[in-house]
Formats: structure tokens, C-alpha cells, sequence
């Protein structure tokens, strides 16, 4: 392996995000989030942490979606927040598949699972596996 350079700060980040777990329990507990709310939470949060950005979540820079300072403050966040509540939430769960057809005239649509396509795309997928 390679000498590694320039560590100082990502071992600091990693040691933080190894301690800041208790943190993140401790937050959740005492402010009894639930997986409902981890959406509106985390952009609370990114607001405080960034109170001076715009809450913009993504600009285009050069025909790309770029993830702002406060974007990437939401998925940091919502992160977290995810994290420490999968140990708690064994309940099932919605699936919800959504289709993106890029290009010029694209869109999306979410798909009923419960649909005939719905349930021809689960046998695709399964057949893949």
C-alpha cells in the first residue's frame, strides 16, 4: 500500500462520525423522532448547521445537478437520522418503484407494484438475481 498523506482531517472526520452516534441516539430519543419525520428533521437541522445558505437542495451548474452545502447537509442529516432509526424499525415497508426516462421530453412515474407492470418488473428483477 501506498503512504497515505494529507489523513489528518479525515481521521478526524472518522473518529467524529465513530463518537457521534451516541449523538445522533441520544438526539432521536429525546426529540422522539420517528421514520415519518426524518425529511422535514434533516432539512431543520441543515438549516441550523447552514444558516446562511439558501435551502436550495440542487442547482445546475454546466447542464449537471450539483448537491449544495445545505443538500448535502439534508443527506448528511437524513443519513444519520436513517441510521439510528433502522435498529428500531422492523416493521415492513412500502416499496415503491420509480421510472426516469432522461433525454429530451423525459419525465418520471412512480409504478403501482400491485399493477400488471408492477409485477412484471418484480418477476424481471427476481429473474436477474
Amino acid at each position: 500500500m501506498n503512504t497515505l498523506t494529507n489523513t489528518a482531517t479525515v481521521i478526524n472526520s472518522i473518529r467524529y462520525t465513530v463518537k457521534g452516534r451516541a449523538a445522533w441516539e441520544t438526539f432521536v430519543t429525546e426529540n422522539k423522532i420517528t421514520r415519518d419525520m426524518i425529511s422535514e428533521t434533516a432539512k431543520a437541522l441543515a438549516s441550523l448547521a447552514y444558516p446562511n445558505e439558501d435551502t436550495v437542495q440542487t442547482v445546475t451548474v454546466d447542464g449537471k445537478k450539483v448537491r449544495t452545502t445545505y443538500g448535502n447537509a439534508v443527506q448528511a442529516a437524513a443519513f444519520n437520522l436513517r441510521n439510528v432509526l433502522a435498529d428500531e424499525d422492523d416493521s415492513p415497508k412500502e416499496v415503491a418503484l420509480r421510472v426516469s426516462l432522461s433525454g429530451e421530453g423525459g419525465g418520471s412515474a412512480k409504478v403501482d407494484m400491485e399493477s400488471e407492470l408492477g409485477k412484471q418488473i418484480l418477476a424481471f428483477l427476481a429473474a436477474q438475481n
